[in-house]
């Protein structure tokens, strides 16, 4: 934990982890292909057969991946893996 006012640099692969969080946690998810290619590509299997996440259609017809309600009470097992 940083002490206020300071800051910190993250690299491009840290970013990237963090973008992938972030987006996790909207309803909206991640586009499916966007997932399978960045830093949740090695996790995906594994985190939708655990049930951490599942795959949807959105409106717009893209394919998407988004937390489970199961995810969001254990999302921290993931995201320890992304960081």
């Amino acid at each position: 934990m940083l002490p206020p006012g300071s800051s910190e640099e993250i690299d491009e692969a840290g970013a990237a982890a963090e973008a992938v969080i972030l987006g996790l946690r909207l309803d909206d998810g991640l586009d499916e292909d966007a997932a399978a290619a960045g830093p949740l590509a090695v996790h995906l299997e594994w985190a939708i057969g655990a049930g951490l996440l599942e795959r949807f259609t959105a409106s717009s017809g893209e394919g998407r991946v988004r937390l489970t309600v199961d995810g969001r009470l254990l999302s921290n097992e993931l995201f320890s893996r992304l960081v």
